[in-house]
């Protein structure tokens, strides 16, 4: 079974030294969310771009939250039970 696991990392994103930023080094299964404001986080908005990350991969997906990225894991659910289940389906 195929898995990507997606880092979504909080507040001003995640040094070189983070263990966010390590484990996407060590494994390429795992990949950044990138946010286009990461002082500022707009709910709808990082909401949205997960999305469109988590309806790239083409299988199983797992979510990594840090700090402010673990509150967008939980909006994010909220969101996908109401308007895209299949996507939530696939998120474990």
């Amino acid at each position: 079974m195929t898995v990507t696991t997606l880092i979504l990392p909080g507040l001003y994103d995640s040094g070189p030294d983070h263990w966010q930023t390590l484990w996407e080094r060590a494994d390429d299964t795992c990949h950044r969310v990138v946010q286009r404001d990461w002082a500022t986080p707009r709910c709808r908005e990082w909401v949205d771009t997960l999305t469109e990350a988590i309806a790239a991969v083409p299988h199983e997906v797992v979510l990594v939250g840090h700090s402010t990225g673990s509150l967008l894991v939980a909006f994010w659910a909220d969101h996908a039970a109401r308007h895209a289940p299949a996507l939530l389906a696939r998120v474990r």
